[in-house]
């Protein structure tokens, strides 16, 4: 409150004289019809108050016996409504809930992976954003979806579905760069401020048959203001680089992304999901065996502005 307060010194508009009266008489009516009659004014609230909490995610998949880094692939994550301040989940509770309301915490927090929605074949003709070829499957706009050997290189093209469809035939918001004749072509996730730990239709968390580890490994973070915090001018973060959650491969599939949940059960019905990533570098083979691991860092992250 001191801080929006001295963002608007006095004279004080009308507009903004109303909005302080009815911020301190908690009148949540008043407060909502005024900053929709006001956008401007909106806006420069929203931005006074808004923290941007988000998560940086690093995962290095590597041979153990040699050493050598197979893969590396970054995340930067959605956080969902009821990771910032969502209600109704009895096992956990929301970043605003916890800091302002209830005053209620989940301070154990695990990371797991997301893996693919489908694995196909399928071909691009160079220049085209058309995959032909493939076995009928349904898809959904914005389905993050990978095309091997389709760029220049060759590398893999990662690019999002432009329109949602059921066929052999599916159309990509990115182009091929170099044809593609019966090449991988794997469908990721896709995410949205509404997924739960119950319901997240679009995209599907590793089982506990994928992973040697009988649960989802912990997100361990120093204690505040030791090991890994860190601040710039209004940028806080922390990460757990000192214990990195670690997997064994025990199948093969496909590492599409990462997300944070306040339950090791690989079940995550009725559990708190706090945010959700797809990698950038898209779909990314993981191949069984005690020879592999998975090593996630998070960094977790708040903008002050």
């Amino acid at each position: 409150m001191l801080r929006w307060y001295s963002k608007f010194l006095r004279p004080f508009t009308d507009k903004q004289e109303q909005l302080r009266r009815a911020m301190f008489a908690n009148d949540v009516g008043a407060i909502r019809a005024m900053l929709n009659a006001a956008p401007d004014l909106k806006a420069k609230l929203e931005s006074v108050l808004s923290i941007q909490p988000r998560a940086v995610f690093a995962c290095d998949y590597i041979n153990k016996d040699t050493g050598d880094l197979i893969w590396h692939a970054d995340a930067y994550n959605l956080v969902t409504r009821l990771g910032i301040g969502g209600t109704g989940v009895a096992s956990g509770r929301s970043l605003l809930d916890a800091t302002f309301s209830s005053g209620s915490t989940s301070p154990a927090w695990f990371i797991g992976i997301i893996k693919q929605q489908n694995i196909n074949t399928g071909s691009m003709s160079s220049g085209t954003t058309s995959i032909t070829g493939l076995s009928s499957l349904t898809t959904v706009t914005g389905q993050q979806v990978t095309v091997f050997n389709a760029l220049t290189g060759p590398l893999n093209l990662v690019t999002t579905i432009s329109a949602g469809a059921t066929g052999t035939t599916q159309t990509t918001v990115g182009s091929a760069t170099l044809t593609a004749t019966s090449q991988p072509v794997i469908f990721g996730p896709t995410f949205a401020t509404t997924d739960t730990g119950s319901s997240h239709a679009n995209w599907t968390a590793i089982a506990s048959t994928d992973v040697t580890e009988g649960a989802l490994q912990a997100l361990t973070l120093p204690a505040i203001g030791t090991g890994s915090w860190s601040t710039g001018q209004d940028l806080v973060s922390v990460d757990n680089s000192a214990n990195k959650a670690t997997y064994t491969p025990n199948a093969n599939y496909y590492a599409c992304g990462l997300f944070i949940i306040n339950n090791s059960s690989f079940t995550l019905t009725g559990n708190l999901l706090y945010g959700e990533a797809g990698f950038t570098q898209g779909a990314l083979q993981v191949q069984s065996g005690g020879s592999y691991s998975l090593q996630v860092t998070t960094t977790l992250q708040g903008q002050a502005g």
